[in-house]
């Protein structure tokens, strides 16, 4: 079984030290290949990538629109029998992660994990409910690439494109599995992290109706008054 490992980077020469030295300790395990996608850098990415361009089975340098854009390329150079995307500034697990890939075995699951950020962890077992409101960490998800030839990401989402995907995939006959292992360390200054995405908050409930159906999007809206009604009853 080959697995691709993705990174879509721009301007990431101070953080992707970490994640390369993962990658080459990760080659000498697992039968993976080694993806990147560069929109371009201008403070000596693409140098430091060339330079270790001996892990990295595809480099690619050009402008792009944004990390979905980045990552829907990507799949075009990906070969693997799995895909999971790495951010530029993650670090990988190397024995939890060849532990991880042991699991996969069926190309219509999806197969995620728990991502470690400080002394905190992130991910659990999602379902139908649970991933209409809450997405699971992409550097511990593990996609079969076949699903990629259903449809690519939205880009019109610009920071929650892969949480509108789960919410599709999730819908559209894709079975989530998880499996309790820290894939990776995550990150502190990736986009989601102090970004918010005002497009996906914004179709939110299109999203819920077009894959879940118009009874969640009236539970869900349900949910959320009586939240604020609780919120506002006892902030008084």
């Amino acid at each position: 079984m080959l697995i691709s490992i993705i990174t879509v980077v721009y301007n990431g020469k101070s953080t992707i030290d970490t994640l390369l030295a993962s990658v080459r300790n990760l080659k000498g395990r697992i039968n993976c290949e080694f993806v990147v996608i560069d929109g371009a850098s201008t403070d000596g990415t693409y140098e430091l990538l060339k330079k270790n361009i001996d892990i990295i089975d595809v480099l690619v340098s050009e402008k792009d629109n944004g990390i979905y854009d980045a990552m829907n390329k990507s799949l075009r150079y990906a070969s693997g029998d799995y895909c999971v995307f790495m951010g530029s500034d993650d670090e990988i697990i190397c024995k939890n992660f060849e532990i991880f890939v042991g699991y996969l075995k069926k190309n219509d699951h999806i197969y995620h994990g728990l991502v470690q950020k400080s002394e905190s962890m992130f991910g659990r077992k999602t379902n139908f409910w649970r991933i209409l409101r809450e997405n699971i960490p992409h550097q511990a998800t593990f996609y079969p690439r076949i699903l990629f030839k259903s449809r690519d990401y939205n880009i019109t989402y610009p920071i929650c494109a892969d949480h509108e995907y789960n919410i599709w995939a999730f819908y559209n006959g894709f079975k989530y599995k998880f499996v309790p292992f820290v894939v990776a360390k995550f990150g502190e200054g990736g986009c989601s992290s102090i970004s918010k995405d005002h497009k996906f908050e914004r179709d939110y409930f299109k999203i819920v109706k077009e894959n879940a159906g118009i009874i969640m999007v009236f539970i869900i809206g349900f949910g959320k008054i009586l939240k604020r009604a609780f919120t506002s009853k006892f902030s008084n």
